[in-house]
This record gives C-alpha cells, sequence and structure tokens, in this order.
C-alpha cells in the first residue's frame, strides 16, 4: 500500500453516511465503520479524501430540502468534516444539480 499511497494525492468514496443500500437511506453503521477504514488511510498519510453522499431519496424527480433531508445532509457535512474528510452530497438527478452545489472545502 505504501508504494500505491506516494503515487496518488487522494481518493473518493461515495455512500459513506447515506446511499449504500438506497438513495436517501442511511448508510448501516457497520458498513460506514468499515468504508471509513480506507480513507484513513489515505488521510492519516496526508491525502485529501472526498466523499459523496446520497441524501435524497432515489424516487424524486427534482430533489427537494425538507427538513428531513436537510438533517441528513448537516449530518453528512458534520460527520465528514469531523473525519477530516472533504464533503460532496448529490441527488442522483444529476443533470438538475451540476457539480458544484454543495460542495464544501
Amino acid at each position: 500500500m505504501p508504494a500505491y499511497l506516494n503515487s496518488v494525492d487522494g481518493i473518493g468514496q461515495e455512500d459513506i453516511y447515506y446511499g449504500c443500500e438506497a438513495d436517501g437511506l442511511p448508510t448501516p453503521p457497520e458498513v460506514t465503520e468499515e468504508l471509513e477504514t480506507y480513507p484513513d488511510l489515505f488521510k492519516d498519510s496526508g491525502k485529501i479524501v472526498l466523499t459523496v453522499d446520497y441524501p435524497f431519496g432515489d424516487s424524486e424527480d427534482v430533489p427537494y430540502f425538507d427538513a428531513a433531508t436537510l438533517a441528513k445532509i448537516d449530518d453528512a457535512y458534520s460527520r465528514s468534516s469531523t473525519n477530516g474528510y472533504v464533503k460532496f452530497v448529490n441527488g442522483i438527478v444529476f443533470y438538475f444539480w451540476g457539480n458544484n452545489l454543495y460542495f464544501n472545502l
């Protein structure tokens, strides 16, 4: 692994907190725990870790920002920030979002 870590600037991880089993649903805690181990190897080596989560339900044609969805977004940002990751949340409807909404360094 050290040779690989020396050859990259960072890594990305999807679904770490929301969207592993279905968009809008929390990723099971045991899966989150496992998924956090891989990015932590990179973070601990001084590499950037980008995370992408999907807090919007998969049945939404146009994502909406109700209180429950906003709470999931806040939770994903908080947990990523606490772990030292760079966070991005998105709806599965990429054409609606573009690539920069809710990107936070």
